[in-house]
Formats: C-alpha cells, sequence, structure tokens
C-alpha cells in the first residue's frame, strides 16, 4: 500500500476534534524545513555505554544541586561580555 494510502487510512481513524491538531503538525513540518529534516531523521541506534550513563546522571544531580556556573560568568570568561 503506498504511504499516501497508508497516511489517508490513518486519518480516517483520528477523532474528528483532534484533526485540528494534526493539521497544524502537518503544516508546521511543512513550512520548516528543518524540523521536517529532524522528524524525519533515524532514530539513534548508538550503544548509550555504562560511562556515559553515570556521567549524565553525575551532571544531572549537580544541576539539581545548583552546582552550574551561570551564562553570564561564561561569557565573561571568554571575553563575550
Amino acid at each position: 500500500m503506498p504511504a499516501s494510502a497508508q497516511l489517508h487510512k490513518l486519518l480516517d481513524e483520528v477523532p474528528e476534534e483532534q484533526l485540528g491538531f494534526l493539521h497544524r503538525v502537518i503544516a508546521g513540518l511543512l513550512a520548516d524545513p528543518f524540523a521536517l529534516m529532524l522528524a524525519s531523521a533515524p532514530l539513534d541506534d548508538e550503544p548509550y555505554p555504562e560511562h556515559q550513563r553515570i556521567e549524565d546522571a553525575e551532571s544531572i544531580a549537580e544541576a539539581e544541586r545548583g552546582e552550574t556556573t551561570p551564562h553570564e560568568q561564561i561569557l565573561q570568561e571568554f571575553g563575550l561580555l
């Protein structure tokens, strides 16, 4: 079955009150090439190594504790302010 026929079949199953939302999503994707590219990009299939999970968890915990560097300070350090 062609993709357009599959899409029409799916649209026939969408409740009427949700069609406006789908219209806005599709129109938005068509109006923004970058958004369309992101929406159609393949899923990331790279493994998520344990060391990266640990580092990410530590970074999130630091941010939750407020142990971050203010944006203005970083800009000053790089001479951008």
